[in-house]
């Protein structure tokens, strides 16, 4: 809901120019803190959650020029995306008790600022803060059970890469590139527990990097 009311300000606010818009698809890899949880007898559990292959949307404004540079304000939005809940057999209990335990699922969205830097092959780098949801979910059987939710507001840094791609299209202008974005607050390894909110937050993801394709209009 926040980034619609952000999307609505940002439409209402900026005016309307050619080749200011611009409209794209990330995909690419997504990984995650791993999470060593100690219980209230120094039992270790170091928990993961596999790299994933997620799928995002960006809409981005460019509403001041510098020269050699154009400042753009973005929203994004990454539908829900799970991956595999594991334990280490590196733990307390040994190795019967290890490997898969469940699902964690997470999922944002944004409104940030980026520097973008004119030239034949762009670049960018700039701030997102994500609005994030994250969800653990146990396998029926396991020791804990259940699920657990909460949400975590975070700052990420992102920088990209990208090129026009030619094309007979007056008013629009396709192009391709890379992105890397990481994480800047993280919650440190501690006596939480995988199903509280700190623990939860312990796995969350810390970087992304893959392909934008897109469309400036």
């Amino acid at each position: 809901m926040r980034s619609k009311y952000i999307l609505l300000s940002l439409c209402t606010v900026l005016p309307l120019s050619a080749q200011d818009w611009e409209v794209g698809l990330f995909a690419g890899r997504q990984q995650y803190h791993p999470f060593v949880e100690i219980d209230d007898n120094s039992a270790t559990f170091p928990w993961s959650a596999a790299d994933k292959t997620v799928l995002g949307v960006r809409l981005g404004y460019s509403f001041w020029d510098l020269g050699p540079a154009r400042m753009q304000a973005t929203l994004g939005y990454q539908p829900s995306t799970s991956t595999s809940l594991n334990l280490s057999s590196n733990n307390s209990l040994g190795g019967s008790f290890a490997g898969s335990m469940g699902s964690y699922k997470e999922s944002h969205t944004s409104a940030g600022l980026m520097c973008n830097f004119k030239s034949r092959v762009s670049a960018g780098v700039g701030l997102e803060l994500r609005f994030e949801q994250l969800d653990v979910q146990f396998d029926q059987g396991h020791g804990n059970g259940g699920s657990y939710a909460t949400k975590y507001v975070r700052p990420w840094l992102r920088a990209d890469a990208s090129m026009d791609i030619p094309t007979r299209m007056a008013k629009a202008k396709p192009f391709i590139g890379l992105e890397a974005d990481y994480a800047l607050v993280s919650m440190g390894t501690d006596q939480y527990r995988v199903s509280n909110t700190n623990g939860t937050k312990a796995l969350a993801p810390k970087s992304q990097i893959g392909v934008d394709v897109g469309i400036r209009f």
